[in-house]
């Protein structure tokens, strides 16, 4: 896929992929992940900030494996809705990004 359909956007905190809005596709703290992805690319969101995301946690109170998982299903989700698998990019134990 080329063009506006492969860029995920947020609009009144709402999620779309080109004009489709998808919001109801994932779950809060997938939404929250979603957008610090989307508005800090091309730059790194690290570990501590998606856990944060996801569980409201201020220190290093969650498993790698279950940051790593969830991530995982973020980007199952990402596939089924026509992206890349490698959409949401891995910088080894620092974080994820999404490349421009």
């Amino acid at each position: 896929m080329t063009g506006s359909r492969t860029q995920l956007h947020f609009e009144e905190n709402q999620i779309f992929l080109a004009d489709l809005g998808i919001d109801f596709y994932f779950t809060k703290g997938e939404k929250q992940v979603l957008k610090l992805l989307i508005t800090q690319k091309p730059m790194l969101t690290t570990r501590t900030q998606i856990a944060e995301a996801l569980w409201n946690h201020t220190n290093e109170d969650y498993t790698d494996w279950a940051l790593d998982q969830a991530i995982k299903r973020l980007r199952s989700k990402l596939v089924r809705l026509g992206l890349t698998a490698n959409y949401i990019k891995t910088a080894k134990g620092k974080g994820y990004y999404v490349a421009c």
